[in-house]
């Protein structure tokens, strides 16, 4: 079944960033849409490039919401912690 993802709150991620995490979030698509109760909203964050995702599946509705994206800060870890040197 088709999907939506829905880049509102995201509208600046750059086009390429983009087209990456299309794919990879029809891929997460298919495998949630497969094994998930029709309803369920997942939280979910992703990495592509130099550029963090956080997003929410919403099944019933067939909609990702990319909730935030902001570039990714080589200082911090994947959680958004600053990292000791």
């Amino acid at each position: 079944m088709p999907f939506v993802i829905n880049w509102t709150r995201a509208f600046e991620v750059p086009a390429g960033v983009r087209a990456v995490a299309e794919v990879r979030l029809d891929q997460l698509w298919h495998v949630l849409n497969n094994r998930t109760a029709m309803g369920s909203t997942s939280a979910f964050r992703i990495s592509v490039d130099s550029w963090t995702l956080r997003y929410t599946v919403d099944v019933g509705t067939h909609t990702i919401h990319v909730e935030e994206a902001r570039p990714f800060d080589a200082g911090m870890d994947g959680n958004g912690v600053h990292q000791r040197s």
